[in-house]
């Protein structure tokens, strides 16, 4: 994979040569500075677009819980998970109630007697994350903790 990315360098460094001889056209050594200047750019451009392209990949969109929205988006659930999660809006409800305002498609914890959970779904714009689960565990009848697996 290494010869790859020396290769894409190379590349970048043959595609800004010719710039940066322009640029500096007007200088005795014009050709060493573009060299230079063309060698030292095209790792760094290469890291920002790879920096680019991982951010792009790994962006998860967030909206603010909506009862409506969750439940006619059940494909999409990730991206409320962090407000709920954060605001503790379901800590102390009962079973009942997180049924209630989160909908009947949950999925027993097997593990767990104590615990239910909820598909976020897939990241449309990230296909290669794996499924996540709002998983949210009882003690007695009251939410004690909520968190994604």
């Amino acid at each position: 994979m290494m010869w790859v990315q020396i290769f894409i360098m190379l590349l970048l460094a043959a595609i800004l040569y010719p710039l940066f001889r322009w640029i500096f056209r007007r200088i005795k050594q014009h050709k060493i500075w573009a060299i230079l200047c063309a060698v030292i750019l095209a790792p760094i451009i290469y890291t920002v677009i790879i920096w680019i392209v991982l951010f792009y990949v790994n962006f998860l969109p967030e909206r603010s819980f909506n009862q409506e929205w969750w439940l006619n988006n059940s494909n999409k659930r990730y991206e409320m998970a962090d407000d709920i999660i954060n605001s503790g809006m379901l800590l102390g409800k009962s079973k009942q109630e997180v049924i209630q305002l989160l909908g009947e498609d949950y999925v027993n914890n097997e593990n767990e007697e104590q615990a239910i959970g909820y598909d976020l779904g897939l990241s449309s714009e990230s296909p290669y994350l794996p499924d996540k689960i709002l998983n949210i565990e009882f003690e007695g009848d009251k939410v004690v903790n909520v968190s994604v697996w």
